[in-house]
């Protein structure tokens, strides 16, 4: 796009507001710097104000700074070497926007033999000789540019368009100026007959300060507040500027807020056709930023989903086995099972109802924790699964759900580590070590999940009852056996 903006570098550095202008109805709260060329004699100056304190070194340069965007511009664009001196740090705000006004003076070091570095003023001789010859009556005028203007050097208009003399009956009063009724918001230089002849800008922004009265007092406020973009035609020879206008929208709203007529703006005008793409551009462009949003958060959801995910796998990994636990998982049915050969232990606490009577129920629970915490450490290491707590009593099994051939010696080997661990567990109420009563048998059972809202593994048969019994008739601090476990 910058490849664009001018022939010269003049009028590059003259349409850079102009393309800031166009960025700005896209990337909103931009806040642009503002460029102005000037000839001063044989002096070529820029000025350059900007809204942020001491950005000015990125455009025109500094030691410090090795970017210079400017001579960056002038290199690549039009093959130019320039060299850019400051002049003044301090030169006048004529706009609140800006916080700093920086001149500089620009002298080409070196250029390409088909390049220039400035134009001409509006006052080239190819252009006077085509301009002499314009000259048409003020009706003509009238309906040929609705929104046009011409004034002369002091400002005091000559002639109005028809759409302008709508807005402003009294334009052609002779106590009126351009500067009385418009003001010029682009380019950022004074309203004058001089400052704008010498200016390249190919678009100039009036706005409407001033309106007719009608029997009811001042016209709407939107009315008032209509910004007119357009050229500048010079006829040197009468010394008179030529405003060729039409109205000028920031977005379709404001268009529809405002009380124009499409069937009154210029066919010539682009601005609306621009506006009507830039409108489309823009739902567009919304779209795919809602889709961005919407796609954002469906993935942060997707994450939560699987970290969510995990921490229920994680939990039914604990209640159940994990084939079982894949199956239901997966949907699958989970069939009961025929094992004929597991191994079944039971233990539990001696006194535990003396025990829990004599203390706080915090520290029964707390023992219980660290008890059972230390089996279940057990119970992974020796590769047997724990099938269910209650009270004090503690289940474990060997063989069940996956087929294993060790499954007496595995359970026997961890009947003797938990024996062991159960003495470094502190009695709350005796502060002496725990006792506890361990018994194993061997046989066959069934297996199977029961219960849909809690899901529970859970073995059926004689087997079952008789590691109960083994337990339960077995002495404190022994581990008792069944024949069958012990075969």
């Amino acid at each position: 796009m910058i490849s664009v903006l001018g022939s010269t570098f003049e009028v590059f550095v003259q349409n850079l507001d102009h393309l800031h202008s166009i960025l700005a109805t896209t990337y909103k709260g931009m806040r642009p710097p503002s460029f102005r060329f000037e000839t001063s004699g044989e002096r070529l100056l820029i000025h350059i104000m900007t809204q942020r304190k001491g950005t000015y070194p990125i455009a025109i340069g500094k030691p410090s700074v090795r970017l210079c965007l400017l001579k960056e511009s002038a290199q690549q664009l039009f093959k130019t070497e320039i060299f850019l001196t400051v002049v003044d740090t301090n030169g006048p705000i004529t706009d609140e926007r800006y916080i700093d006004h920086v001149i500089a003076e620009v002298k080409v070091l070196s250029k390409h033999k088909s390049r220039r570095v400035t134009q001409g003023s509006r006052t080239d001789s190819g252009r006077q000789g085509s301009r002499k010859k314009f000259r048409i009556g003020r009706e003509q005028f009238q309906h040929l540019m609705p929104y046009g203007i011409s004034f002369d050097s002091k400002l005091q208009i000559r002639t109005a368009g028809i759409n302008i003399m709508t807005l402003c009956p009294h334009i052609l009063d002779k106590s009126l100026k351009m500067n009385d009724v418009f003001q010029l918001v682009e380019p950022k230089i004074d309203f004058s007959y001089d400052k704008m002849i010498k200016s390249k800008i190919n678009s100039f922004y009036l706005k409407f300060v001033l309106s007719g009265r009608d029997d009811d007092g001042y016209q709407d406020e939107k009315e008032r507040a209509i910004v007119l973009k357009g050229p500048l035609l010079h006829i040197e020879e009468d010394r008179e500027l030529i405003f060729l206008g039409s109205p000028h929208f920031d977005s379709l709203a404001d268009f529809s807020a405002s009380s124009t007529l499409l069937s009154v703006i210029p066919t010539e005008a682009l601005s609306i056709e621009i506006l009507f793409m830039y409108n489309q551009r823009k739902a567009d462009m919304e779209m795919s930023k809602k889709l961005d949003i919407t796609t954002a958060k469906l993935q942060k959801l997707a994450i939560s989903l699987e970290e969510e995910k995990k921490k229920t796998d994680s939990l039914l990994y604990q209640m159940l086995p994990y084939k079982v636990a894949n199956q239901l998982r997966d949907g699958k049915p989970v069939e009961a099972e025929n094992h004929e050969a597991v191994t079944i232990l039971f233990s539990d606490i001696v006194s535990f109802t003396m025990m829990a009577s004599k203390t706080e129920p915090m520290g029964t629970v707390n023992v219980l924790n660290q008890l059972f915490h230390k089996f279940d450490t057990l119970s992974i290491r020796h590769g047997v699964y724990k099938v269910e707590t209650i009270g004090d009593a503690y289940m474990v099994v060997s063989g069940v759900p996956e087929v294993d051939e060790e499954h007496a010696q595995k359970l026997s080997n961890m009947a003797v580590d938990m024996m062991e661990e159960s003495r470094t567990v502190l009695n709350p109420y005796t502060k002496c070590p725990l006792q506890i009563r361990i018994g194993l048998h061997s046989g066959p059972v069934v297996t199977g999940v029961v219960g849909i809202k809690m899901p529970r593994f859970c073995l059926f048969g004689d087997t079952v009852n008789t590691a109960s019994r083994m337990e339960s008739s077995g002495l404190p601090g022994k581990i008792h056996i069944s024949d069958a476990t012990y075969e």
